[in-house]
């Protein structure tokens, strides 16, 4: 079915006043401000959830998630690429997209809990559960293809909300895993609605959403590949747990916590590199902003990596055994925010109509899948040898490591204008900020740590401020991307006096 349809241009309302590179600081400050929030709910939860019930929460929400995830991945791509590209009727189609997702994760999250010894009160909160945080990625999709900027505001308020009831909850009420997920249901409710509210004031203009999600799902063969990758995905803890055990799940989670946390927030940035793209931006322009969060984030992975007893105790004594898995966590972290930037501009470049784009999203698709099989193969393979905890758990971290890996290279290799002297320069800068990094935590002096938490807060806070400053400092002299940023954003505040 033709559409008449109109790509916008990236300079609309909120982009024109901040600029690409600003408007990416701009969504990852919003999501450090929600990190430094979610922050408090998940030490909650690793400190005061018992093993079990740690493992159960996490994989059902971060495995579970992907298991609901099906029709998301299916449709849910088209949905965010016609609200970008303002196709009249896609906020109405993006509408009931969103209710037959939850309808599935739903039914997902219930089956889920059950297979993992839930009663059935839980499995029905489970499933409700699940089912808010698949509405909620999905609506999130489409106020980051109309609303960037306030796209950075929603996950301060789901922040807020979900932390105070995980605080309220499971800390003072000691409720439990029941707690934790019955904050999920209400800050999802919240934020859905919200979402719902922005975005259809910008909308596009009307039409018949039925034809849309018909030609979705017409074309929805295009993320088949996509959708078997998160399959394979999800079921990685389910092996660990037959294998290994809830014990080496939970500590998984717990070791990895902290840069889930940090990925989560750089890789919403980075994600707004697609929807510039997909509008017209210029492609140059997005090389600026790797090398800002490769400033950003650098110092942070280094100082967990040199301080790994710390950091666990910091998180949980309980899990003071894994703590040699963050150096390799710490790799991982990195090349997954290489995979996520190189990823988001191999999408972005691909403009168009579903009938238009099928095939060339069919090969992002396919090396999505042959990176996530290869993940599959490998922690399978490694965890039917390997005996010692400590050791499955590097197996586990090395084997995502290899799949982001992977994925790189099948996207540069389909992305010709992803020049190898512009990630040469990126890797320059990598090299250069671990190195600065490093030299500057040897000389940071930290006494032992303590089991108390807000005792070990004390002992590793003054150092670490330290650190940060003497590292980033060094780091803003030397990158002159950082500095030009830094006059726009001074400017804009200027001008907005």
């Amino acid at each position: 079915m033709n559409y008449c349809w109109r790509v916008a241009r990236p300079g609309g309302k909120e982009l024109r006043k901040l600029g690409l590179t600003a408007t990416i600081i701009v969504r990852i400050i919003g999501n450090l401000l929600a990190l430094l929030i979610n922050i408090a709910a998940a030490f909650v939860l690793v400190r005061r959830l018992g093993v079990s019930d740690y493992a159960f929460y996490q994989t059902l929400t971060k495995r579970g998630t992907w298991l609901g995830s099906f029709t998301v991945i299916l449709i849910g791509d088209w949905v965010y690429r016609y609200n970008a590209q303002r196709v009249p009727g896609s906020w109405e189609a993006g509408v009931i997209a969103t209710l037959l997702s939850s309808v599935y994760a739903f039914s997902i999250g219930i089956l889920l809990a059950l297979y993992l010894g839930s009663s059935t009160p839980l499995a029905l909160l489970s499933g409700v559960a699940v089912a808010l945080l698949i509405a909620y990625a999905m609506t999130r999709r489409m106020l980051n293809a109309l609303r960037p900027v306030r796209f950075a505001a929603l996950p301060i308020i789901y922040r807020l909300i979900y932390t105070g009831l995980v605080v309220l909850l499971v800390y003072f009420t000691s409720y439990g895993v029941m707690g934790a997920l019955w904050s999920i249901v209400v800050a999802g409710t919240v934020a859905v609605a919200l979402a719902l509210f922005w975005t259809r004031s910008a909308r596009p203009s009307p039409n018949n959403p039925l034809h849309i999600v018909k030609e979705w799902v017409k074309h929805s063969y295009v993320y088949v590949p996509l959708a078997i990758s998160s399959l394979l995905m999800s079921l990685d803890a389910l092996i660990v747990y037959h294998f290994q055990g809830d014990r080496v799940v939970a500590a998984f989670f717990a070791t990895f916590m902290i840069f889930s946390l940090i990925l989560e927030s750089i890789s919403t940035g980075i994600g707004y590199i697609t929807t510039y793209l997909l509008q017209g931006g210029e492609e140059e322009r997005t090389h600026h902003g790797l090398v800002i969060l490769l400033a950003l984030i650098t110092p942070l992975l280094v100082f967990i990596a040199a301080y790994p007893t710390h950091i666990m105790y910091l998180v949980n004594p309980r899990y003071l055994w894994a703590s040699r898995v963050l150096v390799f966590h710490t790799i991982l972290a990195i090349t997954s925010l290489f995979e996520t930037y190189i990823g988001s501009i191999a999408s972005g470049t691909i403009r168009g109509l579903a009938s238009e784009t099928a095939t060339k999203l069919a090969k992002l698709a396919f090396i999505s899948l042959i990176s996530k099989l290869t993940y599959f193969i490998e922690i399978l393979l490694l965890l039917q040898i390997i005996s010692d905890n400590v050791h499955a758990l590097i197996a586990w971290s090395l084997s995502l490591t290899s799949a982001s890996l992977i994925a790189i290279l099948g996207y540069l290799y389909i992305t010709p204008s992803l020049h190898p002297r512009i990630l040469k320069r990126h890797i320059t800068y990598l090299a250069i900020y671990i190195m600065i990094s490093i030299f500057v935590a040897h000389l940071v002096s930290i006494p032992p740590p303590s089991p108390q938490f807000f005792t070990e807060i004390k002992i590793v806070l003054p150092p670490f401020i330290g650190y940060a400053l003497i590292t980033y400092s060094i780091i803003i002299f030397i990158t002159p991307e950082i500095r030009r940023i830094i006059r726009q954003i001074l400017g804009l505040l200027h001008l907005t006096q």
